[in-house]
């Protein structure tokens, strides 16, 4: 068994290894149907641990797209470390390897490896486009079932997959339908921030094991990193994106893909966790990011890491730069914590824990109550006319399914942002809800409109 935890209870894991840039993101990609992992020439390019639950066929599989295998100092060998991790982890190992350059001295030391862990194994000979069925069986690697696989084309996935499909099987892995129910609809959290604040970091120590990985080298982290969290009974997925910084300064090709698709899981995720660094304090890329997620009136937590490297005047001189700083997203909730030792995180969790129950209540709302709290803000303080003209009338409210409340009435365009921001806040305080989104609709009353259609034709001569 891959861990200590019954593979009846969760997805079998399936890790796609070997050396780098023998396709094996390809292969996760065309296997989960997705294109999420990273692809390039240049090896190293994968560089975390991404996964996918995939339904095989009706069996539940967290598909793992390791990064490459190799001895090597620095930045690859902890990369080759994270992949070593994975495969004491899997259940079944898709080894992947080149079929036109044959198996080379790497490869022989990934293989060595990859018998020290025991575990059910399914070679990949990828890239078989011009090798001949002789040359391939004299690449195969006893006692390992091998299947020949074009990933780029797709060619022999679908026999590789269902001879995975029979291991699995073997294992009793369970099935799709069984995991269903736990794992419906988990909350996503999406983990901002600049390069080398801590994401990664904070990931593994939600998760209690390591997936993505960590280094003091900026920019570590090119693409999502996906792991299942649970608190409390309730799901929570969360992404450890790619560090978004100034287009301009971005060096490669991949880092720009994982900067595009970081923004993507901004806006598709239910709440964001922003990162900074409080040895740094709030940047200008900092304060940047935190525009565009409340630009987007996303849920967000503003997550100040490495608090315990501050002593007290630091950490007063940066609270009173956030409250500066951050003036224009005072509701948006904030935590101190270090992801390294786990201080604070419980706070972060809690905080999460807020913002979703936040979210479910705005979808339980009354109409009935809506309407109360709107009329009561209107008698507050109406709403003024443009250029002194006259006043708009917001009539009726209601609560939208994605938990916003949408306002109708005449002449909205002509309420300003100040109007708008009291209405948003009249809303937040009398439903003690924060982060709430008011959208304003022009909506004619169609019995006035009737009613005049109708005068006019009374007043038609016979």
């Amino acid at each position: 068994m891959a861990d200590d935890e019954s593979l009846s209870t969760r997805p079998a894991r399936v890790v796609i290894a070997g050396r780098p840039n023998v396709g094996k993101s390809t292969l996760f990609n065309r296997l989960s149907n997705t294109q999420r992992a990273l692809i390039g020439s240049v090896p190293g390019v994968t560089r975390d641990l991404r996964s996918m639950l995939v339904d095989f066929d009706g069996t539940a599989v967290e598909l793992i797209d390791s990064g490459g295998i190799e001895r090597s100092a620095g930045l690859q060998g902890r990369i080759s470390e994270l992949a070593h991790s994975a495969l004491a982890s899997a259940d079944i190992i898709v080894l992947v390897f080149d079929a036109r350059e044959g198996l080379l001295r790497p490869d022989e030391e990934v293989i060595a490896s990859v018998r020290r862990i025991d575990r059910p194994v399914l070679v990949a000979f990828n890239k078989i486009d011009g090798v001949a069925s002789a040359a391939l069986a004299e690449l195969a690697v006893p006692p390992w079932p091998h299947q020949g696989i074009c990933a780029r084309t797709g060619r022999g996935v679908r026999q590789l997959r269902l001879r995975i499909g029979e291991m699995l099987t073997q294992l009793g892995a369970p099935s799709a339908e069984m995991l269903k129910e736990r794992d419906r609809d988990p909350f996503t959290v999406s983990l901002l921030g600049r390069p080398n604040v801590g994401k990664s970091t904070l990931l593994n120590q939600l998760l209690g094991r390591e997936r993505a990985l960590t280094s003091s080298e900026a920019g570590t982290t090119v693409d999502e990193v996906e792991g299942l969290f649970e608190h409390a009974g309730r799901s929570y997925r969360l992404f450890d994106t790619a560090g978004v910084r100034r287009r301009t300064r971005i060096a490669g090709v991949a880092e720009e893909a994982g900067v595009v698709r970081s923004l993507n899981w901004l806006r598709g995720s239910d709440i964001g966790v922003l990162l900074i660094d409080a040895v740094e304090g709030m940047v200008e890329q900092d304060a940047r990011l935190l525009g565009l997620i409340d630009a987007c009136e996303h849920p967000c937590v503003l997550t100040i890491n490495k608090w315990d490297r501050l002593d007290d005047a630091r950490r007063q001189s940066l609270t009173r730069s956030l409250d500066r700083r951050a003036r224009f997203a005072r509701n948006i909730p904030r935590v101190q914590i270090s992801a390294l030792s786990g201080r604070g995180v419980p706070d972060l969790v809690q905080a999460l824990d807020r913002l979703r129950t936040a979210h479910e209540q705005r979808g339980a709302l009354s109409t009935a109550l809506i309407n109360r709290l709107l009329e009561r803000a209107v008698a507050e303080h109406p709403p003024p006319g443009r250029g002194g003209g006259r006043q708009p009338r917001l009539r009726f409210a209601h609560s939208s399914s994605s938990g916003r409340i949408v306002v109708r009435g005449t002449r909205t365009a002509d309420v300003d942002a100040t109007y708008r921001r009291y209405l948003r806040g009249f809303f937040e305080r009398a439903l003690d809800l924060p982060r709430l989104e008011v959208e304003l609709i022009e909506a004619h009353n169609p019995y006035a409109q009737r009613s005049s259609r109708s005068s006019r034709r009374k007043s038609k001569p016979a």
